[in-house]
């Protein structure tokens, strides 16, 4: 694979409704970022920006201990889920570096949409959460909340397949803001859809053929949801198993002899897609809607949106997700020491890097009196994500000894 900047945003459900006296926003001490998203008063974590599938799986887990640090002691209970009891949406909003010309160009655009759709709205039958709503359990959390296959909007019922705001915070490239996927507590199954999507934005970047079009993406994102795996596409149907195949045999073709890691996750692919299309179910332990399922099938009607509930919440003495992880019977993949240290410290390879650093050595009972956001601290200037500005250190620190 490419090298790419990778991250998520992800929207935290809390009961009970949040006091209009709780606020935060703030940069944190591992790159990343923490806020209330206004727009429904609950909690968010944007991961900080990594290179690669795996270390952004990897910094997304560590989104639920800082959330928990946050919030330790105060009554709140958090939520790792997109969808609650009353239908109230929460996102999992996936953030990929592209060429500046792939979202500035009509024509770039026009052609990278088509070709990534169909991979999107099938990619839910490994990626999907799994929904238990009102007696019906469904795949996805997101997908009934996706109206559009493109749009610039994020709330309500402009969401879309593809966001195309343009709002980079970089120079050297551009941001493809993907709002349509499940969050997921299951480090493999998150791991697998952010690693199937950046083969798929490399073989897109090359401008290969695409390789299908659907009839209408927004239903069969829909119907797929619902168990309808069947798709109406521009030649027949096929179904959504046969879709992933195709992606899956070009990228075998355009990486030929791959690196490790991107053979590994080309082989992974591969192995779920067979046993999706025999055996869904024996997936359970590894990917996240076929072990729900599995746990919610042996329990009353009653019992049921509580253990959906259970399952997402962070608190790993509440929830059910780490009491099935610490038995052994959740596929990981990193340990508990691993994510904790990167709720501390940022990725090594990115701007996150100085940013991270700065928070770390700056006091921690006073705000900032300058401008800390993506792409700046005070005056020093981070344009590039890719590069980790270990240059600006020493002034970095005269900047830390003005604010003393």
């Amino acid at each position: 694979m490419k090298d790419r900047i990778v991250g998520i945003e992800t929207e935290y459900g809390i009961l009970p409704i949040l006091s209009n006296d709780f606020s935060f926003h703030r940069f944190i001490e591992n790159g990343g970022k923490v806020y209330l998203e206004t727009a429904g008063n609950h909690p968010e974590y944007a991961a900080p920006e990594c290179i690669g599938p795996t270390a952004a799986a990897l910094y997304d887990a560590a989104g639920d201990i800082l959330m928990n640090r946050l919030f330790e002691g105060s009554g709140y209970e958090l939520h790792r889920l997109n969808a609650d009891e009353d239908g109230t949406h929460f996102g999992s909003h996936e953030n990929y570096s592209v060429p500046n010309e792939l979202m500035k160009n009509a024509k770039r655009i026009g052609y990278t949409i088509p070709f990534i759709a169909p991979f999107l709205v099938t990619r839910q039958i490994f990626a999907g959460a799994g929904y238990y709503f009102h007696g019906e359990f469904r795949v996805s959390q997101r997908s009934n909340a996706i109206n559009f296959l493109r749009s610039l909007e994020t709330h309500d019922r402009r969401r879309a397949i593809v966001n195309e705001k343009n709002e980079p915070h970089a120079s050297t490239c551009a941001r493809l803001h993907l709002i349509l996927g499940d969050s997921n507590m299951c480090e493999y199954a998150n791991a697998l859809k952010l690693a199937t999507t950046c083969m798929v934005l490399d073989m897109a970047e090359e401008h290969l053929e695409v390789p299908i079009k659907f009839y209408d993406p927004v239903e069969a994102l829909h119907n797929i949801s619902g168990f309808e795996w069947v798709v109406t596409a521009n030649n027949g149907t096929i179904h959504a198993v046969d879709v992933q195949r195709l992606y899956l045999d070009m990228a075998r073709r355009f990486y030929g002899r791959a690196d490790l890691a991107t053979s590994y996750y080309l082989d992974e692919w591969e192995r779920v897609l067979d046993v999706l299309k025999e055996e869904p179910r024996s997936l359970a332990g590894e990917l996240e809607w076929p072990t729900k399922l599995a746990i919610l099938d042996g329990l009353d009607e009653e019992d049921r949106f509580d253990a959906h509930l259970r399952w997402h919440n962070i608190d790993p003495k509440k929830s059910l997700y780490h009491e099935l992880r610490r038995k052994g019977e959740i596929r990981t993949c990193f340990d508990e020491k691993k994510i904790k240290r990167a709720s501390h410290y940022p990725p090594q390879n990115t701007r996150a890097y100085l940013r991270g650093k700065f928070v770390r050595r700056f006091p921690r009972d006073g705000e900032p009196r300058i401008v800390i956001d993506w792409t700046r601290i005070g005056s020093l200037e981070m344009p590039d994500p890719f590069d980790t500005y270990e240059r600006y250190i020493s002034e970095m620190d005269k900047l830390v000894k003005g604010l003393l």
